[in-house]
């Protein structure tokens, strides 16, 4: 508004109006008849105040946005920078933090009073899938049926036989329809030859059980956590977690196989080969490594570099130890959601549970038994050259392009 000007109130305007309409004096604004314009001195006043604050406006709004822009560059610069060199868990602040706050309080039932390895117990190649992923499972079962892939030689591994089961392991109950068409489904081809004579000669039991999941706990959101490269898969994680405790494997069997539908044998014997591997060493955990070549990673540091490291689910666990157990449920209450496999690594190469690793890094163990081939595709003939001790691999390439091992549909 130019500053020369005065505001009039909307009482005086009428007056005005009606001073042309009936010119009586009475109507006439008292204001508007004595009202002085001000002096070219005031006005030139006026003007100069007008044109600094149009300046200042001018100046403000610039730089305003000029800071704008600077901040968020500067904030984009910095979030890039420490996604390059820096770490969410950088060691001399944890460092400081031990100095003042002490060292992690290890829990003692994590090494106190562990199980020792149950000979006398039974060895199971444990199937996880849901009803859907019959399909994928028939297909697997139909591959061991080949003379290329058989799990074991019928006449020199007898003990093998006489000490391992095949466990399918459901999702829902088995009193759910979905499940009750697939056991049927499951165990109409489990009577014809060739798979009924493999499965009789490498196993000695058949047997269904599940996790009694409700379809709502059996979701999988398949959510990124961009910051752990993680992907969360809460259904199959519950599904796992209620395997290791489920009290009819604890009670039958020292160590189980975890096999899912998207694992498959690459050697004959393979099952020979994991049973033996089975009996090497107490541990909680032991599987495969990745054994591709990285692919980019948004996470930060250090969870990037604890996936690469991490040992894949697809692997041999021991039962009934009440230290594994202690330890799972610590992982569990720290990353409920996450893919289980990485959230064990996660927490066990943790530093703030560095006090932890040091009583339990030897519990887990990595094997070349099994390959962890991820999603890429390969060349079967050429991985068995290069993987002479290699007779499983945990790959996806096996479905369409579109379609991921680890997703239920």
């Amino acid at each position: 508004m130019d500053p020369t000007c005065r505001k009039v109130s909307y009482m005086h305007k009428l007056y005005d109006a009606l001073y042309f309409l009936l010119p009586v004096d009475f109507f006439w604004s008292y204001k508007l008849r004595t009202l002085k314009l001000p002096s070219k001195k005031t006005q030139n006043a006026y003007r100069l105040f007008a044109l600094n604050e149009n300046t200042k406006q001018t100046f403000y709004a610039k730089s305003s946005h000029f800071n704008i822009r600077t901040v968020s560059f500067l904030c984009v610069f910095f979030v890039l920078s420490f996604w390059c060199f820096g770490s969410l868990q950088s060691y001399p602040i944890l460092w400081l933090s031990f100095r003042l706050k002490g060292y992690e309080k290890v829990d003692p039932s994590v090494f106190h009073n562990c199980s020792k390895v149950d000979l006398g117990k039974r060895f199971a190649v444990v199937i996880p899938f849901v009803p859907k992923q019959t399909d994928r499972v028939l297909s697997n079962l139909k591959r061991w049926s080949t003379a290329e892939y058989i799990p074991c030689d019928a006449l020199m591994d007898t003990w093998v036989r006489n000490s391992t089961d095949l466990v399918f392991y459901y999702d829902l109950p088995l009193s759910h329809p979905s499940v009750a068409d697939s056991i049927g489904t499951l165990t109409e081809w489990l009577r014809y030859e060739p798979l009924e004579n493999v499965i009789t000669s490498c196993f000695q039991n058949v047997r269904f059980i599940s996790a009694n999941l409700s379809p709502e706990q059996s979701r999988n959101s398949y959510k990124m956590d961009f910051i752990k490269s993680s992907v969360k898969t809460e259904g199959t994680v519950r599904q796992f977690y209620k395997a290791v405790n489920h009290p009819s494997l604890v009670k039958t069997y020292r160590h189980f196989f975890y096999m899912e539908p998207d694992h498959i044998p690459i050697r004959k014997h393979w099952l020979t080969a994991i049973f033996n591997d089975s009996l090497q060493g107490d541990f909680w955990m032991k599987g495969s490594l990745m054994r591709y070549r990285p692919r980019f990673s948004c996470a930060f540091e250090p969870y990037r570099t604890q996936y690469l490291r991490h040992i894949n689910g697809n692997a041999i666990y021991k039962l009934g130890d009440p230290c594994f157990e202690r330890f799972l449920e610590s992982v569990s209450k720290e990353y409920p959601d996450l893919a289980f496999d990485t959230s064990i690594n996660f927490y066990r190469l943790d530093l703030r549970h560095y006090a932890t690793f040091q009583y339990t890094a030897h519990r887990f163990q990595v094997t070349d038994t099994m390959a962890d081939l991820g999603v890429i595709r390969y060349d079967e003939c050429k991985l068995r050259s290069e993987l002479p001790n290699t007779y499983t691999a945990h790959g996806k390439f096996m479905y369409t392009e579109k379609q991921f091992g680890w997703q239920k549909y």
